[in-house]
């Protein structure tokens, strides 16, 4: 209470210390070099954090077919749907694109994003087109969460996902602001409350 009452803060500067210059500070004013580093190093000790990596943290989408599987099968469906089915460019884009996906083991992802875009879809929730690297991909153009077809404009899949990186793939959805929230209850219903978050970013 007493360091809280005091204006012994009043004078720091807004910037990162280093460990003599704290030491100094502290010392110019009274207070015991040896108090603060043992209070210092007693926090640091109690201060325990482990996290595993490498863990597939999505849940598996379908409980029929495989999660490649059922990927594989809507995907062809799409590019069926927009009459592509038989332009071999567009046959070998998207197999090559599956391969890589399934390889780094993101179809849940991507089945996940196609439900959530077909549930807005169907209970008229206006959406965007989605936003940035994903535009490259002839999956997501199949799955109608782009609006983009890739190879018309040139677009590659490499921007999107590389193999080098193994990162999950970034896709930016726009939902109307007013219903937003009904995408969110959607998710939580669907998935349970544990498995989502909102983040923001400022």
């Amino acid at each position: 209470s007493d360091v809280c009452s005091s204006d012994l803060f009043d004078d720091i500067h807004p910037y990162l210390m280093g460990s003599d210059e704290v030491a100094n500070y502290f010392a110019d004013h009274g207070w015991p070099q040896s108090f603060l580093l043992e209070n210092s190093l007693e926090v640091v000790d109690k201060c325990n954090a482990s996290i595993e990596t490498g863990r597939k943290l999505l849940p598996s989408y379908s409980s029929v077919l495989s999660s490649d599987e059922y990927l594989y099968e809507i995907a062809e469906w799409g590019l069926r749907e927009k009459g592509l089915h038989t332009n071999q460019d567009y046959v070998d884009r998207l197999n090559a694109e599956i391969e890589i996906i399934t390889k780094l083991d993101f179809s849940d992802y991507f089945l996940i994003i196609w439900d959530i875009i077909k549930w807005a879809d169907a209970n008229g929730i206006a959406r965007g087109p989605a936003r940035g690297s994903v535009g490259g991909s002839i999956l997501a153009y199949a799955l109608d969460i782009t609006k983009i077809d890739p190879l018309e404009h040139g677009l590659l899949f490499s921007r999107f996902i590389n193999e080098e990186r193994n990162d999950y793939p970034d896709i930016d959805l726009d939902f109307d602001d007013r219903k937003r929230y009904l995408i969110k209850q959607y998710i939580k219903d669907k998935w349970g409350s544990d498995n989502v978050a909102s983040i923001s970013t400022f």
